[in-house]
């Protein structure tokens, strides 16, 4: 999984997942979405998302044209360890979302192109969850949110804060279809210091290959809540 990038003030925060699987059973398609992105305590953004079966070893180019028109462009890296793999790379961005037609395009290693248009409504946001939490023991810290009506998937990463408690280094996690994530600190090697997590909602989730293109045919809408500051290895 990609990492993410805090870009002071106004994000944009690119996330990138790329997976291999899905069964010998999955069907050849091209797929892609854009919706909103509901920020706690900041104006709504958008959200984007591409995916493709089968996809080659190199790398994904996404274009997203809003109506404005102003252009965002993103990649991703593929690198499976054999063979063509099914992908999907999701992305959010700080642009306000505009009434009108979006059009995204994308080109996949070994041919396949995705070329749509849709009406973003902007008033259409996922709710954000509930009673996020974070928790440091002895030697694990314990990541909880509340379900989200309308989310298939979540995604969290934790950040140690710099100077004034501004988000400065990340450790990406995982995606899940749970409400809570608990890991051992060693396995991060966490240095000493203040920290918090950030919980993204999915109305789709990027890993579920054999039905994401029926879940992208509607808009792909995400939500992210933070939790309160936690710290740890501090006196």
């Amino acid at each position: 999984m990609g990492g993410g990038v805090w870009r002071a003030g106004i994000l944009p925060l690119l996330l990138g997942l790329a997976a291999c699987g899905g069964g010998p059973a999955l069907s050849p398609f091209t797929a892609g979405s854009v919706g909103t992105w509901n920020r706690e305590g900041e104006p709504p953004g958008l959200a984007f998302i591409v995916a493709a079966s089968p996809v080659e070893r190199g790398t994904v180019r996404v274009s997203l044209t809003t109506p404005d028109p102003q252009v965002l462009l993103r990649s991703l890296d593929v690198r499976p360890l054999g063979g063509s793999v099914p992908v999907s790379g999701w992305w959010v961005d700080g642009l306000a979302p505009r009434p009108g037609t979006y059009r995204l395009e994308a080109s996949f290693p070994g041919g396949r192109y995705l070329n749509r248009e849709m009406v973003v409504d902007p008033g259409a946001l996922l709710p954000l969850a509930g009673n996020p939490s974070l928790t440091f023991g002895t030697q694990e810290f314990l990541l909880r949110w509340g379900r989200v009506a309308g989310a298939e998937a979540y995604y969290a990463e934790l950040w140690r804060l710099g100077e004034g408690d501004r988000p400065e280094v990340a450790y990406p996690l995982f995606l899940t279809r749970g409400l809570e994530i608990r890991l051992d600190t060693g396995g991060l090697s966490l240095p000493p210091g203040r920290y918090r997590a950030r919980i993204f909602a999915l109305s789709a989730d990027p890993h579920d290959f054999g039905h994401l293109a029926d879940r992208l045919a509607f808009p792909f809408n995400v939500s992210s809540v933070w939790t309160p500051v936690a710290s740890w290895g501090m006196p």
